[in-house]
């Protein structure tokens, strides 16, 4: 995976070795404990956002060593979950034949999905997914970001303006 600069070969950003494996899908980033509200959608800004929040009031202590001194930043990826194809048209079938079955169903037992209404089912469930605008996500992995480094990269100005 490349830096989050866009640079593969980046040495100053610090991002160690990720675990992610579904990277095109990544939706939101975060680097803080609570997920109340994902709205980070680079790993920049999740950084950004984490480090800030921590950054020394200024004067108070010499903003490298502050930097220095951290661990490095967890950042986690959250992908949207992915709807089961097969799921969904199992849970719609076995619906529409118990609602159906109740009022013009054989009294005698239940009669089995056709394979006519099988593969209407699964395109039901081709189209549902296919329209249908996924709102959860899932946590997909992470990504280690060295405090110092990120800082002297993306935002040296703190060296400056938060410093003696």
């Amino acid at each position: 995976m490349a830096c989050m600069c866009g640079d593969a070969n980046c040495p100053s950003c610090g991002l160690a070795q990720g675990t992610l494996d579904r990277g095109e899908d990544i939706a939101y980033w975060t680097c803080l404990d609570d997920i109340e509200h994902l709205h980070c959608e680079t790993l920049d800004e999740a950084v950004e956002e984490y480090l800030d929040g921590l950054a020394p009031t200024p004067g108070s202590v010499d903003p490298e060593d502050f930097f220095r001194d951290l661990p490095d930043v967890k950042c986690t990826a959250w992908v949207r979950r992915v709807i089961d194809r097969k799921w969904l048209a199992d849970s719609v079938l076995d619906y529409a034949l118990e609602q159906i079955g109740d009022v013009h169903g054989n009294p005698d037992g239940d009669e089995p999905a056709t394979d006519a209404i099988k593969a209407a089912a699964l395109a039901f469930a081709d189209a549902f997914i296919a329209d249908f605008a996924v709102w959860a996500c899932e946590p997909a992995g992470s990504e280690e970001v060295n405090a110092l480094e990120w800082v002297k990269k993306h935002a040296p100005h703190w060296l400056a303006e938060r410093g003696t």
